[in-house]
């Protein structure tokens, strides 16, 4: 009998995973919205290994009981809700795809900046009512000779930079760790970084600094009619303080990919708010990053299999606490 290893919420057709049908009986869960925990449970605890996206949320409990686990391999980078300390004393290795939508990401990010400064949101709505634009409406600002401000300068953050330095504007970084990557300036916080900026970019990881990053105290100190993008994390954000800011300044728009709860419900403020561009966690949904993404999951399941070098392979040293 071959092990079974489950994909759950496959995010491409199942000829993507095909490489691991000589070695596993693959099977395939899909999803209505987020995996249910005990769904997840039953297929963890039935799986020698499992392929997931950031949907899936996997606790220690559910590690310690899964005995037959080997391997979680995740589509995309390293995820936000599996510990991977965990995972290790578990004796599961966890690998991720990192860079597959790295510079896809970062794309979609300069799209929304351009979009939130020129107020692109508003343009076809005016067309549609039978209006055009006039002398005091629809006025959207230049990114050429713009401050923007990114918050995390990783590989993510790096492409944006790379990507902002032909439109000529100016570019401030706040990161904990300094580099000497060129073609912006650093400064030494956030409550620096917020007053300068026209527009603000968040692409740092979720740590318990990191959480509610941006809140009422803070948005307060951006300039007025700034605008922000978020395509990292939900919980970097307090939105109800971002809902706050766009009705009362000083924002004057944002684009939100990504929430603290997905898909974000009704109640959720931002949900109400004109000046927000709400998209669905989708800066990282091409063809092409969806493709390199399950295609790194694939080959890391099989390098593990047949005792390769794995790549991804967040756990270290995995070996030595395997299950007997």
């Amino acid at each position: 009998m071959k092990p079974v290893i489950t994909v759950i919420e496959p995010e491409g057709p199942k000829e993507w995973f095909s490489p691991l049908q000589g070695d596993f009986d693959v099977r395939f869960y899909y999803p209505k919205g987020v995996p249910s925990k005990d769904k997840v449970t039953e297929i963890l605890e039935n799986s020698y290994g499992v392929i997931i996206t950031s949907a899936t949320e996997i606790t220690d409990s559910q590690m310690d009981n899964a005995v037959n686990l080997r391997i979680i391999a995740k589509c995309g980078g390293p995820p936000s809700n599996i510990s991977v300390s965990h995972a290790e004393s578990c004796g599961i290795a966890l690998t991720c795809v990192p860079g597959a939508n790295t510079t896809t990401i970062a794309e979609y990010t300069v799209m929304l900046i351009i979009a939130m400064l020129r107020h692109f949101d508003e343009h076809t709505a005016v067309v549609r009512h039978g209006q055009w634009r006039s002398a005091d409406t629809l006025l959207g600002h230049d990114l050429k000779d713009s401050a923007v401000g990114i918050v995390g300068l990783g590989s993510i953050g790096r492409e944006v930079v790379k990507r902002l330095r032909p439109f000529g504007c100016r570019i401030f970084v706040y990161t904990p760790h300094p580099s000497l990557f060129e073609g912006c300036t650093y400064v030494d916080s956030l409550e620096e970084l917020l007053p300068l900026c026209d527009a603000v970019t968040l692409h740092c990881r979720v740590t318990p600094q990191t959480q509610n990053l941006l809140n009422a105290s803070n948005i307060c100190l951006m300039k007025k009619g700034a605008v922000l993008v978020n395509t990292a994390r939900g919980v970097l954000v307090d939105e109800k303080a971002l809902a706050d800011a766009l009705k009362n300044g000083p924002l004057s728009a944002a684009a939100v990919d990504v929430f603290q709860q997905e898909p974000p419900q009704e109640d959720n403020p931002l949900m109400m708010s004109p000046h927000a561009v709400l998209t669905p966690h989708a800066s990282g949904w091409t063809h092409e990053a969806l493709k390199r993404e399950c295609s790194g999951a694939v080959n890391s399941i099989l390098a593990y299999y047949h005792n390769e070098t794995i790549p991804g392979l967040l756990t270290s040293d995995y070996k030595q606490y395997l299950r007997v």
